[in-house]
């Protein structure tokens, strides 16, 4: 789980809002949500590195759950990966958090 991000990527580049339930192989779980603003150019991509603090770094990610788009809305192609992390030397380390 330290050592992974996760790349989405909405088919629909208008979308600036990612809400996302993280889902680990003892039960425990996480949701997330990263909005971006209405003016800048998303390509309907979000990006984010899996947590690496305390307990939850040795966590084995089991599913992800993606919020769909509102009932009556157009269904939605989505594309998600888990990578291996960027490292890159003297980068600073800038992790989301949300509150359990």
């Amino acid at each position: 789980n330290g050592s992974n991000q996760i790349d989405i990527k909405f088919d629909d580049t208008s979308v600036k809002v990612l809400q996302a339930r993280l889902w680990y192989m003892n039960g425990r779980h996480e949701d997330l949500k990263i909005e971006k603003p209405e003016t800048s150019d998303t390509d309907g991509r979000f990006a984010f590195e899996l947590r690496e603090d305390e307990d939850w770094a040795n966590q084995q990610l089991l599913a992800l759950e993606i919020q769909g788009p509102e009932a009556g809305t157009a269904p939605q192609k989505v594309e998600a990966k888990v990578c291996k992390r960027n490292v890159f030397p003297s980068a600073a380390t800038h992790t989301a958090q949300a509150g359990l």
